[in-house]
């Protein structure tokens, strides 16, 4: 099951030639009406039309698979960077209970992590990887099949389990408050920082120096994590 598969469904189209005649069988979800149909011109235009494939017009956070059948691999390309906008979570929620107890989740895990850095050097090129002078804060969320199910089975709706991180007594004046997203698509295949649109450090405004922050990620139609000061510095 290919979630957010788009007009070109590039996981999926290219390997229907060498699957011929094998077991498999693919469905792509999409929500949007023109992607599904543009799939659908691009396999007869390839005269793949015979392969066993099934295209659907379907919100993904919806989505069961017909007759209660498990499904053997979910893949899905409903993202971006911090986890903002887009709903995987929601995705993954509906359909890891699905899988097969030896059943594959693409990607395996994503994750996301709030740091403090000076923007400027970092995108300027002049600081060498891992980033020097960064100011770790901690991870905030942490997305895999075991922890999807988990929220799900927890009827999860509107947010996640809120993450409560210590912020450093001292904050130099130039730094951001950043939140850091990473990839393990399957194996050892990784999405680094900045090899991607997905994995470049998204900005969180309004932050001020405070003892305690909590970082709540916010389902629905608006998916992004909500941050609230616990305590503010005296003096």
């Amino acid at each position: 099951m290919y979630a957010g598969c788009g007009p070109f469904a590039p996981l999926c189209l290219p390997l229907l030639p060498l699957l011929a005649g094998q077991a498999v069988h693919f469905t792509l979800l999409d929500v949007h009406p023109r992607a599904i149909e543009s799939v659908q011109a691009i396999m007869a235009a390839l005269q793949l039309e015979g392969e066993n494939v099934d295209c659907q017009v379907c919100d993904a956070t919806h989505y069961h698979n017909p007759d209660h059948r498990p499904l053997h691999i979910i893949v899905s390309e409903t993202m971006q960077r911090a986890l903002e906008k887009e709903p995987q979570v929601a995705i993954l929620m509906n359909t890891a209970p699905q899988l097969t107890p030896r059943g594959l989740m693409v990607p395996e895990i994503i994750a996301v992590d709030a740091v403090l850095t000076d923007l400027s050097r970092e995108l300027g090129g002049n600081v060498a990887k891992p980033w020097s002078g960064r100011i770790p804060i901690g991870r905030i969320l942490e997305v895999d099949r075991e922890r999807a199910c988990a929220w799900a089975s927890a009827g999860a709706s509107s947010h996640l389990p809120p993450a409560r991180i210590a912020m450093p007594s001292v904050v130099p004046a130039q730094y951001s408050l950043v939140l850091t997203t990473t990839i393990r698509t399957f194996g050892v295949h990784l999405l680094r920082e900045y090899e991607s649109g997905l994995t470049h450090p998204l900005v969180v405004n309004g932050w001020r120096a405070c003892k305690e922050v909590e970082f709540t990620y916010r389902l629905g139609t608006e998916p992004r994590f909500h941050l609230e000061r616990i305590r503010r510095q005296e003096g």
